[in-house]
């Protein structure tokens, strides 16, 4: 590395070298274990001339740069902390920040704090981890920020370590001692905010990085044959020089790539290393460091490497006459010399084993008609002019609008058992479906009424803090006075009031519902993150899934607290309706953490709509619409508790018409008989739904009162049509939460082939393997014969069938086209 002489020469690399800039740290989500210990720093970027990059360098009290906070010469030491002077309390940090500005601030590694980097690993617009980065960060599930590129993310853990890892191919870093960690407080929301012990996890996971190393094999090179005479390892080389750049980018499928060529020849070596220098990430020495760990037994070999090719490149045995130029080893039967025989090659049209996998039931239109005016209006307006499914307006309004009417109402059913007004609702889709969008706008009438409700409680504590001066002068009067009258009464501070939070912590929400007896509303846009709280506490007996379960039914539970003012909050009746949108796999990670065992999945009404490509619209959500929804939302806020003889709220309880009564009996007769025949999860959810459509059908009955519905039977008990809607909402959900727990059940395959049927769906019912080509992204290289084939498995599994196509008059190659059976049918 050359290093610059001259201070021009400096300049120059500066002036092409331009500033990172990053966002300011929220300082609001450190957690307290972390502001308790005194090991904060700030940092800022410092130009390294001679690296020709931007460093991040920690700065002391002063604003002067450090050491790495390791002692030197004259270093003093802190004779309460022990700790080297220039590190800071995180008080002194936020003080040091405000005054000297700098890029952010650090957390000093060590004394059972561990970091695990992810360096661009995640998406700059989206914040999805990719897929190499997704299953570690869910396996340490600790507190996780992104990091201050936006492209990276860094976990801290309670862990203690001998010593670090780094792999700058992989982009992961594992640090320990000796080094400090930039602290964003952006988080990643699908984990917890707290820092968890994950000892175990981190020891598991340094293992994994780091194997024993291996002494090279020394046998000879292998020179199996294939079918056209070559060699495996000529087909090898060959088969490498035409995979994808994207391969070597992705750690996962470069390790893969090595440990199939080293299966296939131990000299190989020299191939992977001249392919992995197409990375970005490419470091000199990484691919022998890991050459050394790699056994002959991995399962990867040169059907493997043959598969990838085929994919990456069709047509690459033609170019270099590999094998027969069409047939390819079966993937995972690559085989020892001693029973090659076992190798088959098989037609990629002929030879189709169809997986035996169950088919996720199709989705059904979310039923929009069954919504009263105006709520059916505003979610045709909302889904036309943002492009996404109906149901993803549909489900967060319904939790919006149960959380407005909160405790005022209650159902009855029958004596003894009568429903609140709670909904949970999870919108299920992959990045970039939409998700957030509705939930934002139908959520701005609830931030509109919490920035007035702040503004109030802001001029209330003005005037509190006015009343305790006053308060103090007359309890000086009064011991001046000696007088034998009661002392003056102590202000009472003001409670601010809240309609909604996306603060998940079980003593937040307590103190919020105390305080808020009507109940609220949780917004998350990524639900995991919710889920991801209940385990936060779990090590020290916590029960946050419980207090959750709790709040579903809206019964009182007392919450005891060590710290605070308030040691002891009881709620005796918490309402808080919850809605957000999640990823499936997310979805998958965070439900099989013992939530569905535990009844929540059960809670949760659920949509998975089909991917759908988006789409430019003209389309807008007129001021009328806003101005309705907004009125609406105001309208269910206005209805009011009954005060019983103690002065205390209490809902007010809405009984059933007798029409109404018939057409729940019918509902609730045909429903059992339904969760009779079911076992397991769905027998849970089956048991949620039937009070959700109770539930459902307040919630309709409170809209029609409120919007002066004239067919409304009587707005002091729900009638035959608000229950007929709950019901057939609650069909809706039964029939979406089949597919959504098929889909957590799912393989590989089974998603593949889930995909593609939503696919087929959208264009009709059918498609041809050329137009299979030219439609989703893993058929747009693929072969003709391989879109055929993937049609054909559909066929094989009872999902479809084949029609011939007519020739036209003038003649041509036969074809035939692939149709989706009768839903029915499947």
């Amino acid at each position: 590395m050359s290093i610059p002489d001259t201070a021009a020469q400096v300049s120059e690399i500066v002036r092409t070298h331009q500033r990172p800039t990053c966002s300011p740290p929220n300082l609001d989500t450190i957690p307290m274990s972390m502001q308790a210990e005194p090991r904060w720093c700030c940092w800022s970027f410092q130009f390294k001339a001679e690296e020709k990059r931007w460093a991040k360098v920690p700065i002391d009290k002063h604003g002067n740069w450090m050491k790495w906070g390791k002692k030197s010469e004259g270093q003093t030491y802190n004779a309460v902390t022990g700790l080297p002077d220039p590190w800071m309390t995180f008080e002194e940090c936020v003080a040091a920040y405000r005054r000297h500005k700098p890029s952010g601030v650090g957390f000093f590694l060590g004394d059972g704090w561990a970091g695990i980097d992810f360096d661009d690993h995640l998406d700059p617009i989206t914040k999805e981890p990719d897929e190499f980065a997704k299953p570690i960060l869910a396996r340490l599930n600790s507190r996780s920020d992104v990091s201050p590129s936006g492209e990276g993310v860094k976990v801290i853990v309670r862990a203690t370590i001998e010593k670090g890892f780094i792999d700058h191919h992989a982009g992961i870093e594992i640090y320990y001692e000796g080094r400090f960690f930039t602290v964003t407080g952006h988080l990643m929301d699908e984990y917890p905010s707290e820092v968890q012990n994950r000892q175990e996890e981190l020891t598991a996971l340094l293992s994994e990085l780091s194997p024993p190393k291996r002494e090279p094999k020394t046998t000879p090179p292998r020179a199996r044959s294939q079918p056209g005479g070559q060699s495996d390892r000529d087909t090898a080389i060959a088969a490498t020089q035409v995979l994808c750049d994207a391969r070597c980018n992705g750690y996962s499928d470069w390790l893969k790539v090595g440990q199939a060529l080293h299966a296939i020849d131990a000299s190989l070596i020299a191939e992977w290393d001249s392919w992995s220098q197409r990375s970005n990430k490419y470091a000199a020495g990484a691919c022998e460091s890991k050459w050394t760990s790699f056994t002959s037994d991995g399962g990867l070999g040169i059907g493997s490497l043959c598969h990838w090719a085929d994919h990456d490149s069709p047509g690459w045995r033609d170019r270099f006459r590999v094998n027969g130029a069409k047939d390819h080893p079966r993937v995972g039967g690559d085989t020892t010399p001693e029973n090659s025989e076992k190798i088959e090659v098989l037609s990629p049209v002929t030879s189709v084993t169809a997986p035996k996998t169950s088919l996720i039931e199709p989705f059904r239109p979310f039923p929009v008609d069954v919504l009263p005016a105006p709520i059916g209006e505003v979610v045709q307006r909302v889904t036309k002019a943002m492009g996404c499914d109906p149901s993803f307006v549909a489900l967060p309004a319904l939790s919006v609008l149960a959380g407005a009417i909160g405790n005022s109402r209650r159902i009855r059913l029958k004596y003894g058992w009568t429903e609140p007004v709670i909904i949970w609702t999870g919108i299920v889709g992959e990045s970039g479906t939409l998700k957030s969008p509705p939930l934002e706008w139908l959520t701005q009438p609830l931030r509109d009424r919490e920035e007035s409700a702040l503004d109030r409680h802001d001029a209330a504590m003005e005037e509190f803090v006015a009343e305790q001066l006053r308060h103090a002068a007359a309890v000086v009067a009064w011991k001046q006075r000696k007088s034998s009258e009661p002392p003056p009464r102590t202000p009472v501070p003001p409670v601010c009031a809240r309609s909604f939070t996306s603060d998940t912590t079980i003593e937040a929400v307590c103190i919020m519902l105390a305080d808020n007896p009507r109940g609220m509303i949780l917004i998350r846009d990524e639900l995991a993150g919710w889920v991801s709280a209940f385990d936060q506490y779990r090590s020290k007996g916590g029960s946050d899934a419980a207090h959750w379960l709790s709040i579903h039914s809206a019964k009182g539970f007392v919450v005891d607290r060590k710290t605070g003012d308030r040691k002891t909050i009881f709620v005796a009746r918490p309402a808080m309706s919850v809605t957000g949108g999640v990823q499936p796999a997310t979805l998958r990670r965070v439900l099989a953490d013992g939530h569905v065992e535990n009844g929540l999945a059960a809670r949760l009404l659920f949509t998975f709509p089909p991917r759908q490509p988006k789409r430019w619209t003209e389309a807008d959500i007129s001021p009328a619409i806003e101005a309705t929804w907004k009125t609406l939302i105001d309208g269910l806020f206005e209805l009011q508790h009954r005060i019983d003889e103690d002065a205390k709220r209490q809902p007010v309880i809405l009984g059933l018409t007798p029409a109404a009564k018939a057409v729940w009996i019918t509902f609730y007769n045909e429903h059992a008989a339904e969760q009779a025949n079911l076992s397991g999860d769905l027998a849970a959810a089956w048991s949620k739904l039937e009070c959700y459509a109770a539930r459902l059908a307040l919630v309709v009955h409170c809209v029609r009162v409120v919007n002066r519905d004239p067919s409304l039977t009587s707005p002091d008990a729900v009638d035959e049509v608000s229950i007929g809607a709950g019901i057939t909402l609650s069909r809706w959900f039964g029939h979406e939460a089949r597919r959504v727990y098929a889909m957590l059940a799912e393989n590989e395959g089974g998603t593949e082939h889930r995909q593609l049927v939503e696919w087929i769906t959208t264009r009709g019912g059918t498609a041809t393997a050329r137009e299979l080509q030219r439609g989703p992204q893993r058929f747009r290289n693929a072969t003709a014969e391989f879109a055929d084939a993937e049609l054909s498995k559909l066929v094989k599994a009872g999902h479809g069938v084949w029609e011939a196509i007519e020739t036209t008059p003038v003649g041509g190659q036969p074809s035939r086209r692939f149709r989706l059976s009768d839903s029915g049918d499947r």
